[in-house]
């Protein structure tokens, strides 16, 4: 396992687990879409070819102008 990616908390963390009789992993945890702020989250992993992987995790903002909706959500 490389990620653990949980979604039902209120806050963004992220951890390093290492288990006892297992393999080290990452733990991200990733509040709802309706939390403040309002945004959409992207994960992405990649392989550098070298043996290693890297995880990044990308945080987007929704699009408010000229939507009623989106900027309420961002107010």
């Amino acid at each position: 396992m490389l990620l653990h990616l949980g979604a039902h908390t209120h806050r963004m963390s992220v951890q390093a687990r290492a288990p006892m009789g297992g393999h080290a992993f990452w733990e991200l945890a990733s509040p709802s879409l309706q939390d403040f702020p309002s945004q959409l989250r992207l994960v992405e992993v990649w392989d550098q070819d070298n043996g290693f992987l890297t995880i990044k995790t990308i945080a987007f903002d929704f699009a408010a102008e000229d939507d009623p909706l989106a900027e309420e959500g961002r107010r």
